[in-house]
């Protein structure tokens, strides 16, 4: 599979967002990393996470 890559203008962002797919588009690894470049620049970050994959960031970045 040929990764593929997408350019968000933070100017661009909102108060909400939502990121939705079939099993396997990668979701879990693109979130964090969307998460941790919305923080860099001063804005919080919700992730809901059903399924317990992000149990490790919850380890390595809970204060």
């Amino acid at each position: 599979m040929l990764a593929s890559f997408v350019r968000i203008l933070m100017e661009t962002l909102n108060s909400y967002g939502l990121t939705a797919g079939a099993s396997g588009t990668d979701k879990t690894k693109t979130l964090p990393i969307l998460a941790e470049r919305i923080s860099v620049k001063g804005l919080p970050s919700l992730l809901m996470d059903i399924d317990g994959d992000f149990d490790m960031y919850v380890q390595m970045f809970w204060f």
